[in-house]
């Protein structure tokens, strides 16, 4: 008799399954498990009476591999919380109940209500939108995105559904050699990837891969990757879902070679592209002999630097070192080809008067005092717009690093610039834009202007006439400035032009054609 009572004990049990602590309940709150979205229910509501006559209706199965759909979190008024997980076979219209590593499947008459619940209407949505696989070197991404979906209840109405994926992650690191995969489980009828920066689209494509290629520095860019599924005959959904995500782009650090006709007394301009903010930047030549700046500029470093006129013409080498003397120093290389120029020599006559007047050690001494001063300290910011101007239209009478002799004696230095021949009271354009940093009469170079342009260029004008500007003012490309003249160490009315990297003069004609081509 106990033995039959005992077997009778175990089939109870067995029969009321899951139902072991589903009274005293102060509400439950919902959660798809597949995007954490939550609905709390009241203990007296439809969906509420639902589920707890799932948990009555139930019975203990053998278990298998099943993903829930949902979590119920059952709220005691006692404080205590019970968490049941709810798993749907979308096929076959069966539910499962996942308690405690058991499984428990739902009564069929009972199952059915949840296909007809709308607080169970994403199991839909879990069970019809198509996946999407999206990896980045073979691992697995959870990103955040929206979707909006249309699909077919088993009493065949359509029904839509929007909402949010939301994992936490919405940012993706990016560095050089990521390799990026996307797969659907159902391909798309369409799908595309945009990429923004700063609000604005800047590149569309198929492949993250494709978009990554072409993005030319570091930063954070949006991307969207939007993919449809459209409305067909004999298909039980339709709809779109956006995966969205800010791509945190690290690339290599790279050194580029911005000037091409590289020549003795010419500008060598060259990039740092992708450097990080914690990193030092060192540049080194042989054929500059002078100390080499690096300015912030855009995305990257610039450095503009001025070609020996005594470099040999061959090949020669550009170094940039990064972190110097750290246990994370590298450094970066470029070859690039200094090419054969040969230059004008110039005979001169100057009378005894002016040559005694004017190249005299006062006169040398003040140019060195207010000249060369205004041009040690340059903006950090580039000033000028696109390419340089001509200041005059004049006769060319002494080109720049002409080797000169005055009075059959050869001079100590190369002609610093341009000498362009015009009338008296001629009038003078600024060559860019600038901010005056000197005007003033100079025994050697007569009435002179200096501007400085940012990252160490300067413009300066001599033996002007008069100077319609003041240090201090900032003049727009084209702006007049003063008049040709020919005061100082001058044999008539010109404009001695010259353009400079701090006190090193370069080629004037390279930034009238393109100064970082």
């Amino acid at each position: 008799m106990k033995i039959k009572y005992l077997f009778l004990l175990i089939v109870i049990i067995f029969l009321v399954g899951c139902s072991s602590n589903i009274v005293g309940i102060k509400d439950i709150d919902l959660i798809n498990t597949r995007t954490n979205e939550k609905t709390t229910l009241n203990t007296n509501s439809q969906t509420a009476k639902l589920i707890k006559e799932a948990i009555n209706k139930s019975e203990k199965i053998k278990n298998f591999s099943i993903e829930p759909d949902f979590e119920a979190i059952i709220k005691h008024k006692n404080g205590e919380d019970d968490a049941y997980f709810f798993a749907f076979n979308y096929d076959n219209q069966k539910t499962y109940i996942l308690k405690d590593d058991n499984i428990y499947e739902v009564k069929d008459y009972v199952s059915k209500k949840f296909f007809l619940n709308d607080d169970f209407v994403d199991l839909y949505v879990n069970n019809t939108i198509p996946s999407v696989v999206f990896k980045k070197n073979e691992e697995l991404l959870d990103l955040s995105g929206q979707y909006k979906w249309t699909f077919k209840r088993v009493n065949n109405s359509f029904f839509e559904k929007e909402g949010i994926v939301d994992n936490n992650n919405n940012i993706l690191n990016v560095t050089n050699g990521d390799n990026f995969s996307l797969n659907f489980d159902i391909e798309p009828d369409n799908y595309i990837f945009k990429i923004y920066d700063n609000g604005e689209i800047v590149r569309t494509a198929k492949s993250f891969n494709d978009i990554v290629k072409n993005i030319n520095s570091d930063g954070e860019y949006y991307v969207e990757l939007v993919a449809k599924w459209n409305e067909k005959i004999n298909r039980d959904y339709y709809g779109e879902q956006n995966i969205n995500f800010v791509a945190n782009v690290d690339l290599p650090t790279e050194l580029v070679l911005l000037s091409n006709d590289n020549y003795p007394g010419n500008a060598l301009s060259v990039m740092i592209k992708n450097s990080n903010a914690d990193e030092s930047l060192k540049i080194s030549c042989t054929a500059v002999d002078s100390e080499i700046e690096i300015f912030k500029h855009e995305e990257g470093y610039i450095s503009i630097m001025p070609i020996s006129l005594e470099t040999v013409p061959g090949e020669y080498e550009i170094n940039c070192t990064i972190n110097e003397g750290k246990d994370n120093e590298y450094k970066l290389s470029k070859t690039f080809t200094v090419n054969n120029k040969s230059f004008k020599t110039q005979y001169l006559e100057i009378s005894d008067d002016v040559n005694s007047q004017t190249r005299t050690q006062e006169a040398n001494k003040e140019y060195v005092e207010y000249v060369k001063a205004a041009r040690n300290v340059s903006s950090s910011e580039k000033l000028w717009e696109d390419n340089f101007i001509m200041p005059i239209e004049g006769i060319l009478t002494t080109d720049f690093a002409e080797i000169r002799y005055v009075n059959d004696e050869k001079t100590s230095s190369r002609h610093s610039g341009i000498d362009l021949a015009a009338p008296k009271g001629t009038k003078i354009k600024a060559s860019n834009t600038g901010k005056v940093v000197l005007t003033r009469y100079m025994i050697l170079t007569g009435n002179t202007i200096v501007i400085d342009h940012g990252f160490g260029l300067f413009t300066t004008y001599y033996h002007l006439d008069t100077m319609d500007v003041k240090a201090g003012d900032e003049v727009k490309k084209g702006d007049f400035i003063g008049t040709v003249g020919s005061t100082g160490f001058s044999t008539g009315p010109h404009l001695h032009f010259t353009f400079s990297i701090h006190n090193n003069y370069v080629n004037p004609y390279q930034p009238m054609i393109n100064l970082f081509e």
